[in-house]
Formats: C-alpha cells, structure tokens, sequence
C-alpha cells in the first residue's frame, strides 16, 4: 500500500520552484495537483490506477467547484477504475494561494 499525501496545486521544482499553479484558478489548481499525485505515484513505481482513495479538499468549495475539480479528476484517472473519493470543503490550506490539496492511497 500507497500513500500520497498533499499534493497540492504547486509547481514543484521543475516548474519554478514550489510556488503555486494558477493564484485564485481552482480549476488549475486541481490539474496540477492531480499531476503532482500522478508524479508522487510513478516515484514508487505506482499508477492513477492503483489508486482506491482519493480525498481532496478544497478551500471554500462552492458547488460549481465540484464539477470543475470533477472535469480535472477525470483527466488523471481511466473512467473504468475511478477510486472511492471524498471532496471536503476546508477553510484554508498551509499557504494562503493553495486552493486544493489531494491524497491518494494506492495498493502497490
């Protein structure tokens, strides 16, 4: 078993180093860190599919969040193995630009 925790909507090092994707852009926000989950996976030799558990929080979800964090989900998983996922409305993240953060848990 798996775990990859807070991947969050960074850039990473190859990016620029670190900062955010997409200040304010929820939508981008949740590629990214989906990717970001998908790069965390492949370092332990794991796939999107492997993946069983997905929660991802979203600061101040509203319900057009939810079909826009949806739409980026679908990009990252194969529509036949989607994991069990819970979407949690959170107050904040660790740095204020961090609008979405994802876990996966992953049998390997």
């Amino acid at each position: 078993m798996g775990y990859a925790g807070g991947r969050a909507g960074s850039r990473g090092r190859e990016g620029g180093g670190g900062g955010r994707a997409g200040k304010g852009a929820t939508g981008l926000q949740a590629e990214r860190g989906y990717e970001n989950r998908g790069l965390a996976l492949e370092a332990v030799g794991a796939s999107p599919s492997d993946v069983v558990k997905l929660n991802t929080y979203v600061v101040n979800l509203k319900p057009e969040d939810s079909r826009t964090v949806g739409r980026a989900r679908k990009k990252c998983f194969d529509s036949d193995s989607l994991p069990a996922s819970t979407m949690v409305g959170v107050t904040s993240l660790v740095l204020p630009d961090f609008l979405l953060e994802a876990e996966a848990v992953a049998i390997i």
